[in-house]
């Protein structure tokens, strides 16, 4: 093809504007857009209009830079289909506008599986939610038993086991190490399968289906017992398990000596129905059909796991316990209930002391602070007392004078104040009262009153004779006698410091003796925690 004739002035200039064209906005679309990013040599040939727009055109150099070198609008669409301009900007919109769409998909296809496992393997959708499906009949519980693994218990020959017995099965259960898992999660600390003794369904027809027990094993004192049992108590509720108390190796007598049968107080789901066979309790895992604690296993049941189950997240400091303590306060009401004899002695001991208190002051408030002096085998937690045997009993002193002075403003100035003195130590409501005659003491006059003091001779039997440790208890005294004596002792003196099952009292509000607070050591939380 022969070359172009090249541009010359002569057939583009002119004198005058030519009035004949019209102007049109240069846009990528235009043959004017195309004029303003200027035609190649090759276009100009290609095109085969009449050559009147090419007037339009400025004037270019042989070697102008072509349309595959130029920017956004010498390009056009082809250009942004090659350099990826704004079609490829626009596609990526397109795109992020989807992901909803995409979200809602993936949703939709999670539910689908959960409505499909509900259906067909509903065990196995608690499994990955971490929750222990109730079972609800004996044949459910057989069918499933198929994909236990068995824990053998063939080396025992006695049933119960001892509490150090069901410690060492759950070090074997744990390997000494508890992995860091939700609380409920029902499945074996090495593998994918639940573990649990053979259970015989035949065996009792009405006996429980599940059940959480809680063994006394008279290794801890009474309230420390008291206060994990009030916890297995509330799983109980939780879980809708039966509960039971079991007292076979307890070292003060029967749970009945001193509490209402816990199957009366707590019947759970399946009233009236029958203890399991006691070889098929089960310490570790907690999930097993019928899961038992002491006070040796509680470590592996009550400590990290359980207090991130039920805290307050939100809540601060003691303020995140809020719901633990509520179990404890529930279970001490509705759960573990003096019996009858028993809540006649708190009783008595009430009755008298609100005479004394009427009788010193009759306009008096009905209040008064309750004092926990422990001696015994129970030394000092804080730094400060570290190089002493005890709390000095001064110090029990200035903080029931602050309790009373802050809780009680209403009391006359002229009226004593009032304590209520629980101590192990026979010498301890000696010291308090010793202690305000001191001269740097500077507080209200105290009255105490005791079990040791009472003019009641039913309850100077039960004050304690000498200081309590823990290690002698079984030591040189009787079942009969003095154990069941001292624990009753030990109920009666819970009940008046701490306020404890005041729903026993008889008589409007305003005329109830009540304590206004709790002074102790730190060594007492868990105890007064509890109650």
């Amino acid at each position: 093809m022969p070359r172009p004739a090249p541009l010359n002035r002569d057939r583009f200039s002119t004198a005058t504007p030519n009035t004949n064209y019209i102007l049109t906005p240069r846009t990528p679309h235009s043959r004017a857009g195309r004029a303003e990013e200027a035609y190649t040599e090759v276009d100009l040939d290609n095109d085969h209009d009449d050559g009147t727009d090419r007037l339009q055109a400025p004037l270019l150099g042989r070697n102008s830079p072509t349309s595959s070198s130029l920017g956004y609008r010498g390009g056009g669409d082809e250009q942004d289909a090659l350099h990826g301009g704004p079609t490829k900007t626009k596609t990526k919109y397109l795109s992020l506008s989807k992901v909803p769409l995409y979200l809602g998909i993936i949703v939709c296809g999670v539910i689908l599986v959960a409505v499909v496992l509900a259906i067909t393997a509903p065990g196995r959708l608690h499994e990955i939610a971490g929750i222990m499906p109730v079972p609800t009949n004996a044949s459910t519980l057989g069918a499933n038993e198929t994909a236990l693994q068995y824990i053998s218990y063939e080396n025992y020959t006695t049933f119960p086991l001892t509490s150090s017995q069901y410690r060492h099965e759950c070090a074997v259960y744990t390997g000494n190490f508890m992995k860091p898992m939700p609380y409920w999660k029902s499945m074996d600390m090495n593998s994918s399968r639940p573990m649990d003794v053979k259970h015989s369904d035949d065996k009792d027809a009405n006996a429980c289906l599940t059940s959480i027990t809680y063994q006394l094993d008279g290794t801890v004192g009474l309230f420390a017992d008291l206060a994990l049992l009030a916890q297995a108590a509330a799983l109980a509720r939780e879980r809708n398990r039966t509960f039971f108390v079991d007292d076979a190796y307890w070292n003060r007598g029967k749970w009945t000596d001193h509490f209402e049968d816990v199957h009366l107080t707590q019947p759970g789901f399946e009233p009236g129905c029958t203890r399991p066979p006691p070889e098929e309790l089960v310490a570790c895992p907690r999930h097993a059909r019928h899961w038992v604690i002491n006070s040796k296993t509680a470590k592996y049941h009550f400590s990290h796991g359980f207090v991130d189950e039920y805290e307050d997240p939100y809540g601060k400091s003691l303020n995140r316990l809020t719901k633990i303590y509520r179990h404890a306060e529930e279970s001490l009401l509705q759960t573990i209930r003096p019996n009858a004899f028993n809540a006649r002695l708190i009783r008595a001991a009430r009755s008298e002391l609100r005479d004394l208190i009427i009788a010193q002051s009759p306009k008096s408030d009905l209040r008064y602070a309750g004092v926990h002096i422990r001696r015994g085998d129970r030394k000092p937690m804080s730094w400060k007392f570290k190089d002493t045997v005890y709390v000095p009993t001064a110090n029990y002193l200035s903080g029931a004078a602050s309790l009373s002075q802050r809780l009680d403003p209403s009391r006359p100035g002229s009226a004593p104040a009032w304590a209520y003195i629980a101590s192990d130590s026979p010498l301890a409501e000696q010291e308090f009262i010793s202690s305000t005659k001191d001269e740097s003491y500077t507080g209200p006059a105290f009255k105490t009153y005791s079990l040791i003091s009472s003019k009641k001779e039913e309850l100077r039997a039960l004050a304690s004779r000498k200081v309590y440790v823990q290690a002698e208890f079984n030591e040189g005294v009787g079942l009969d006698g003095g154990r069941v004596e001292a624990t009753r002792g030990v109920i009666v003196d819970f009940a008046l410091f701490s306020g404890a099952w005041a729903w026993m009292d008889v008589g409007e509000e305003e005329e109830r003796v009540r304590p206004l607070g709790v002074v102790c050591t730190m060594r007492s939380v868990s105890l007064i925690s509890s109650g």
